[in-house]
């Protein structure tokens, strides 16, 4: 095989190594946060979208100093 073809296999391989490695990621984090993310949320065109939000402040005037 020429050096061409070994590199492009080489580099498909650590892609799928790094695929496996974040499903399993991605498995374990599902399972420890299943409580927050329910598998039954709406897709986003489902949601409505006259719904509006007022944030009231305890102090609108209040400047936050970093």
């Amino acid at each position: 095989m020429t050096r061409v073809v070994v590199v492009a296999i080489r580099q498909r391989v650590e892609e799928l190594a790094l695929l496996e490695l974040f499903a399993k990621h991605e498995a374990k984090m599902r399972e420890e946060f299943a409580d927050c993310f329910p598998l039954n949320i709406p897709h986003i065109d489902d949601l409505p979208c006259d719904t509006y939000h007022r944030f009231h402040l305890k102090d609108p005037n209040l400047v936050i100093a970093q």
